[in-house]
């Protein structure tokens, strides 16, 4: 929902919205499981796993971490 990469202050009110609407999703994925073999439960519970550490200040979304994304390139950027 938000991008908390670069609020720093903001990041906690920002991140408790990304983990509501990370429940919402695993709500749905609960709904939905028997016609999605559980995608959206998945993509709920992931949601929540990177915005739990956004409530502490702390990101850990795509971005933060460049060097684990499959095409990261070292020395390069």
């Amino acid at each position: 929902m938000f991008f908390t990469q670069d609020a720093v202050w903001p990041r906690p009110l920002q991140g408790g919205f990304n983990l509501a609407a990370a429940a919402l999703e695993t709500g749905y994925g609960l709904l939905s499981w028997p016609w999605d073999e559980g995608f959206h439960i998945l993509k709920g519970l992931k949601g929540g796993a990177v915005s739990l550490p956004e409530l502490l200040f702390f990101n850990i979304r795509k971005g933060s971490f460049p060097q684990l994304l499959p095409d990261f390139k070292p020395g390069a950027g």
